[in-house]
């Protein structure tokens, strides 16, 4: 039997356990009261880690590598105090009908005897109680974390359904005006001289390219499909594009839009998607002039590929940026951010 004086201790011990506000007060409390309980001997503390092994939580000695996990559940928990020469005592730490650790008392060399064994048969019960009450606070605490990041994503989603709705008014409204505008660049065309006949095809080539775009956006933004019976001419879509954009270059005299272009180079391609894409890279390379230079638009064949190119002069991009250019808004500019090349 446990003396009087291990008995208190015991039962002051019980008592601290009680009211410790977490499992780091507990491990304080059981350090403090140990040398008294149990004199010369090793206490640790094992709950279940993952895939089969036991985590250490709890120990009077300090942790050696080898120490901090031990695979295989309890039997090999035994064995390594075994060949670790101890005398051992392992206590399943059982609360609700539930295994949630296990105690160890261990000893070199000197046999637990039967009062130390008394001791770890009432310590035992608090301890898992305390062990049981810990992981709950565990699951409860992940639970929550849960909980923020879908009501998060909830509020996230419902934005994003009103942006949506928005879009999708806004686009119909863009449609009408895109068609009104066709149709007056189309009457237009028949009366104005022929001087500026070339003006008014490049503003119902925009008026086009504006309303398919719109178009794709009401349809989800999916990409273009490949038909082999639409077949564009890089050459003459580059013109395009160097029309539809020059009063954005030709006001800036430091800038000069050159072409180097195979004209026999042929794609599979809707001219409107590959003007969206040159004129997306055509402005972003104007902006990026701020001090003027040279913008070249290629075309050629190569491996039987047509390759397509806008080059020019400026800095350049990082490489963090270069990840990033086929994301929504991504940009240098702190202001007037579209989707750019996420959907061209």
């Amino acid at each position: 039997m446990p003396s009087a004086g291990a008995s208190t201790k015991l039962g002051s011990l019980l008592h601290a356990l009680v009211i410790a506000a977490d499992w780091r007060e507990c491990c304080a409390e059981l350090a403090s009261f140990q040398p008294e309980i149990f004199p010369a001997t090793r206490l640790d503390i094992y709950v279940p880690g993952v895939d089969q092994s036991l985590a250490r939580v709890y120990s009077t000695h300090a942790p050696w590598p080898e120490e901090r996990a031990i695979d295989g559940g309890e039997r090999a928990l035994r064995t390594w105090y075994a060949r670790m020469a101890y005398f051992w005592l392992v206590k399943p730490l059982v609360a609700a009908g539930q295994v949630c650790g296990w105690m160890v008392l261990a000893r070199r060399h000197v046999q637990l005897d039967k009062a130390i064994q008394t001791i770890a048969e009432q310590l035992a019960p608090m301890l898992a109680l305390r062990l049981r009450d810990e992981q709950a606070q565990q699951i409860l605490a992940m639970n929550r974390q849960h909980t923020a990041r879908l009501e998060q994503r909830l509020r996230t989603n419902d934005a994003l359904m009103l942006q949506a709705i928005l879009a999708a008014g806004t686009a119909h409204d863009l449609s009408n005006l895109f068609t009104s505008l066709l149709m007056h660049s189309q009457m237009l065309l028949q009366d104005v001289p022929a001087e500026l006949q070339n003006d008014v095809s490049v503003i119902l080539r925009a008026a086009e390219d504006g309303r398919h775009l719109l178009q794709r956006l009401q349809h989800g933004i999916a990409p273009p499909e490949i038909s082999l019976s639409i077949v564009a001419d890089p050459a003459a879509t580059i013109k395009d594009v160097i029309e539809l954009t020059r009063p954005l270059w030709e006001a800036r005299d430091t800038i000069r839009v050159k072409t180097d272009i195979d004209e026999t180079a042929l794609a599979y391609i809707r001219p409107a998607d590959l003007r969206e894409v040159l004129v997306n890279l055509l402005m972003n390379a104007i902006t990026a002039l701020s001090s003027g230079g040279d913008i070249t638009l290629g075309a050629r064949v190569a491996e039987g590929q047509v390759v397509i190119t806008v080059a020019d002069t400026g800095v350049g991009m990082s490489p963090d940026l270069q990840q990033k250019i086929f994301q929504p808004f991504a940009s240098t500019k702190a202001y007037g951010r579209g989707l750019g090349l996420s959907i061209s």
